[in-house]
């Protein structure tokens, strides 16, 4: 999904190709696409990105550029975490 966020940022979603299919070229082709359907030649804004640390090498050949690293995490949080201390806002669901 691509979404335009203001006159000058537009994000683009994760992609996600199912695993029999990969390395085929789709998520290449998805945002080539992406891209050149949604940004004339004359716009100069950013477009960002999500995307898993695996697929950061297809990205950087179509001259994206990573900023972050991001860490997921899994598990269960205890529900006695102290929000106030650390700053989080974790609410049990």
């Amino acid at each position: 999904m691509k979404a335009q966020i203001a006159d000058d940022l537009r994000w683009i979603s994760y992609v996600y190709v199912v695993e029999r299919c990969r390395m085929m070229g789709f998520a290449h082709r998805m945002i080539t696409t992406a891209r050149d359907l949604g940004e004339p030649r004359t716009w100069t804004g950013i477009v960002g990105l999500d995307a898993f640390e695996h697929g950061t090498p297809m990205y950087m050949k179509l001259d994206y550029q990573p900023s972050i690293k991001k860490t997921f995490y899994q598990g269960t949080v205890s529900a006695d975490v102290a929000r106030q201390r650390f700053g989080t806002d974790i609410r049990l669901v």
